[in-house]
């Protein structure tokens, strides 16, 4: 995609190269904090709302023992 207005400014898959989802949430939370992000019936939810819950569940799995690299099934599966 050439024309970047479509997509906010936004390069679109292919043009980003190797980016982990956390920073482009980061990205997009900063550029458009009150934007809607996602929607679900009536309930509308922004992008810094998105941020704030990725955060606080990162959090949580970092004090149940996550560490850079693990993989997320090992410990998903391990909070049961």
């Amino acid at each position: 995609m050439t024309n970047l207005e479509a997509t906010g400014g936004v390069p679109g898959p292919g043009r980003i190269g190797r980016v982990a989802i956390g920073d482009l949430l980061k990205r997009a939370a900063a550029r458009f904090p009150d934007r809607i992000a996602l929607t679900d019936g009536a309930r509308r939810v922004t992008f810094s709302e998105i941020e704030r819950d990725a955060n606080r569940f990162a959090n949580y799995l970092v004090a149940r023992g996550l560490k850079p690299g693990a993989k997320n099934i090992d410990h998903l599966q391990q909070l049961d």
